[in-house]
């Protein structure tokens, strides 16, 4: 069955729930949306309706002389995303678009952040003053040990972490990947 035949024989009431789903992603909606408008205000300034590959890669070309080529291929990613849920368009095969984001990669040497050491790590939390530090110790702790996300840390709720005495059960209810997981602290790391 094609996808013309499907419309036709969805009931109007169930299509319009179809099309009120948010396809985006809830933590980065906002951002995709926001793109979404820089572009078609762009469009807009330029007097063109096209989605043609030459008006993205023109788009892309002027957004090149100022954003580093990572920030390129996310806004592509975020682009592609929108323009398919709202236009019906797959950017995504225009071959000339993809070469020219490569192109712009080419020698780009992404910034690598700054991280501890084991032994860093382990001299902070044996040599930091604890009247200063505890908080930071605590959360670098159940940090490492439960290989948590920001915002896992976040929505941490203190019900969360079972004391045992001899270890600590931290149960994470409210995680990216939506599974709930959880983690045991023990040795050395148990303050």
């Amino acid at each position: 069955m094609d996808s013309d035949s499907e419309i036709e024989n969805t009931p109007p009431e169930l299509r319009e729930q179809a099309n009120s789903l948010s396809l985006l992603p809830s933590t980065s909606r906002e951002k995709y949306e926001t793109t979404y408008k820089q572009f078609m205000d762009w469009k807009k300034k330029y007097k063109t309706k096209s989605f043609s590959e030459n008006i993205i890669m023109a788009y892309f070309e002027e957004l090149s002389k100022s954003r580093k080529s990572s920030t390129l291929w996310s806004i592509y990613s975020m682009l592609k995303s929108t323009i398919n849920i709202n236009h019906g368009i797959n950017i995504s095969t225009y071959a000339k678009l993809r070469t020219f984001l490569k192109r712009k990669s080419d020698g780009y040497i992404a910034k690598k952040a700054q991280t501890l050491t084991s032994e860093e790590i382990n001299q902070f939390i044996r040599e930091a003053p604890d009247d200063r530090y505890l908080l930071t110790k605590v959360v670098m702790v159940i940090a490492i040990s439960g290989a948590c996300r920001r915002s896992e840390l976040w929505k941490l709720k203190i019900n969360e972490i079972e004391d045992l005495k001899s270890a600590l059960i931290v149960k994470l209810s409210d995680t990216k990947t939506k599974a709930p997981r959880s983690f045991t602290i023990t040795g050395r790391y148990l303050l």
